[in-house]
């Protein structure tokens, strides 16, 4: 299952609001859910959204150094 950022955004509505369902933007229904399994459910969420966000926009890193003579 492919996660957006519009299904963390509903899970935190559900997870602040107290509901046990929540129908995602694409249709997707989860019913019966307790807090701590939708806390699950974001926390993989976020890690797939951001690991396809670095793999589109992967940071580059440069290090600047100084050598004193001393």
């Amino acid at each position: 299952m492919a996660w957006t950022q519009s299904d963390i955004d509903a899970l935190d509505v559900a997870i602040r609001t107290g509901r046990k369902s929540l129908t995602f933007a694409d249709g997707r229904k989860v019913e019966n859910y307790e807090l701590n399994q939708m806390l699950e459910m974001r926390k993989l969420a976020k890690a797939e959204v951001s690991a396809a966000v670095s793999q589109v926009n992967p940071r580059s890193r440069s290090t600047v150094g100084s050598v004193r003579r001393g």
